[in-house]
């Protein structure tokens, strides 16, 4: 996902030990956006306490797979024991809210949502080993090809429809 460009841009050829990490770290974004999310949800009807006990809990898994990965897969078993731990985190605090404040889900919609993002990842992955350019050009391809299968994917599954998508983007162009 050019995390050899990333990293070596940012903090130099010392730290190219880091790019495997990089590569793992990636995807855990959308982890860690809802965490963020829910945490504030959470915050936002008063239940700290329960933040709290999530974290600690989620502290707790991540040293444990810390002391059981580190030691046979090194620094990348810390990067999958920290995606452990955030997916733990995340699945408790979306079930506490659900619980809260009787939130509806449909797990298929997830599914394929989650299908949709893996696939723009994957896509990434996949192209920028058959395309060679330029980096910066060849990032902007590679990222655009991503991000069309993604919304053909988000179409196909029905997951949103064009009214939808004109109506996000035109609020976003007015707020802006």
């Amino acid at each position: 996902f050019y995390s050899d460009i990333i990293v070596t841009t940012l903090f130099t050829k010392k730290f190219t030990s880091g790019i495997i990490v990089f590569k793992i770290m990636a995807p855990a974004i959308l982890l860690i956006v809802f965490s963020r999310i829910n945490v504030s949800i959470l915050t936002g009807i008063n239940n700290p306490k329960k933040i709290g006990k999530i974290m600690i809990l989620s502290f707790i898994v991540n040293l444990v797979g810390n002391l059981i990965l580190i030691p046979k897969f090194g620094v990348v078993g810390t990067a999958y024991s920290t995606i452990i731990s955030f997916s733990f985190s995340s699945i408790l605090l979306f079930s506490h809210i659900r619980k809260k404040i009787k939130i509806k889900t449909n797990p298929l919609k997830i599914i394929k949502l989650l299908i949709a993002y893996f696939s723009f990842f994957l896509t990434i992955q996949i192209s920028s080993t058959f395309i060679e350019l330029y980096p910066l050009v060849e990032s902007a391809i590679v990222i655009s090809l991503s991000f069309i299968i993604y919304i053909t994917i988000i179409f196909l599954f029905k997951i949103l429809n064009f009214n939808e998508i004109f109506n996000l983007l035109k609020n976003l162009i007015i707020k802006n």
